[in-house]
């Protein structure tokens, strides 16, 4: 009896779905065949996570061992969501570098980005989803770079800057959605609201301590503002939840949509 050959199609297809389903099964098919990892390296590597401070070395997914400047250069093309968490690191200039196809990217730690930094993002990101403290980006003199032209996303996590600095926000021409800390102040909240033309949802987000008096805080919110796009959302671990819209799951961003549609159903 001779064997018969699945289509290539076919093949294709049940490789896609199996990377999909596991990352490392995806990285184990990129071994197979160069026509494979062909198939499944966009999937293997659409999001990228470099925690220094929780693991103190890179986390690539799937997790491998080859050093970080061979290998983010074969694959860095290939990423969509990069998240980049830790102090000031010098890989994370390394990881900007070869990410430069991510839309989605969330510098976290990183307050101060050397001068060198900023102008590199400047120059060769144009994002979609932002998230991140270093507040230098987003000044006057920058929100008009052709980076931020097409951002619709912003969670901001510094609660120390006032609204002075951050109006600079509301000349983003494309922004919807909107993330602070529960702690700025309200000038910033209003001016935001009445500010920023295209905006949809304002999220307060509570992470950490914050998490304790959740649920009073959101209850005053609702009785004190009339303004139904300020939306109150309560994350435990912020890693997992960034984690969850690159893998096509539901994030914060979709945990607010959801409550600002039945915060306006429950009052019509």
């Amino acid at each position: 009896m001779s064997s018969q050959r699945l289509p290539d199609e076919l093949i294709r297809e049940i490789c896609l779905l199996a990377a999909v389903a596991d990352n490392h099964v995806g990285f184990i098919l990129t071994q197979v065949a160069h026509r494979v990892k062909n198939w499944v390296e966009p999937i293997v590597y659409n999001h990228l996570v470099y925690d220094k401070e929780r693991t103190g070395s890179q986390r690539h997914f799937p997790i491998h061992h080859r050093p970080i400047a061979e290998s983010i250069s074969s694959f860095g093309h290939h990423v969509r969501h990069l998240l980049l968490s830790g102090s000031e690191d010098p890989i994370t200039s390394v990881y900007l570098k070869y990410c430069t196809s991510a839309v989605d990217v969330a510098i976290w730690g990183d307050r101060h980005l050397p001068w060198e930094i900023v102008k590199f993002i400047l120059a060769n990101f144009s994002f979609h989803r932002f998230s991140g403290e270093p507040w230098c980006l987003f000044t006057k003199a920058f929100v008009s770079s052709p980076a931020f032209a097409t951002l619709t996303h912003l969670d901001q996590r510094v609660a120390c800057v006032g609204w002075p600095e951050f109006k600079a926000v509301t000349e983003l021409p494309n922004l919807t959605h909107l993330s602070v800390d529960p702690c700025v102040e309200l000038e910033l909240i209003d001016g935001s609201l009445a500010g920023c033309k295209k905006l949809q949802i304002f999220v307060l987000l509570a992470t950490g301590w914050h998490l304790d008096d959740f649920d009073s805080y959101e209850e005053w919110w609702k009785q004190s503002r009339s303004d139904k796009r300020i939306v109150c959302v309560a994350v435990a671990n912020q890693e997992n939840n960034w984690l969850q819209f690159a893998k096509g799951g539901k994030d914060m961003w979709a945990m607010a949509e959801e409550k600002c549609e039945t915060w306006i159903e429950s009052s019509t």
